[in-house]
């Protein structure tokens, strides 16, 4: 296998995933600035913070920031479940292509 066939393979692959690379990338960014955000706004770092975090908690931009951050996360658990199915299923199939070339050679 040469340079030019690996980079057409990954070159491919790519384009295979991108929709999923973009959902993912997105909801990765979105749970990170929602997790900063909520810290920020939702729990101020006083004592005024300590006072006033209970009627911040049910405030509409606290909930949505707590939605976001609860949903992305189980996101994630979808994701890693999908690649190490993806990636276990990669293993242990074989393509059919692949089969007949080490038979013809034996």
């Amino acid at each position: 296998m040469d340079y030019d066939d690996l980079y057409n393979n990954c070159y491919n692959l790519i384009i295979k995933f991108k929709p999923g690379i973009i959902f993912y990338s997105t909801w990765i960014f979105l749970h990170y600035i929602s997790s900063h955000m909520y810290s920020y706004l939702c729990t101020p770092k006083s004592w005024y913070g300590i006072i006033i975090s209970p009627f911040l908690a049910t405030a509409p931009h606290c909930s949505a920031l707590r939605w976001s951050i609860s949903e992305s996360g189980d996101i994630f658990k979808t994701m890693w479940i999908t690649v190490g199915s993806w990636i276990i299923s990669s293993f242990f199939t074989c393509d059919e292509k692949t089969t007949r070339t080490t038979r013809s050679k034996s």
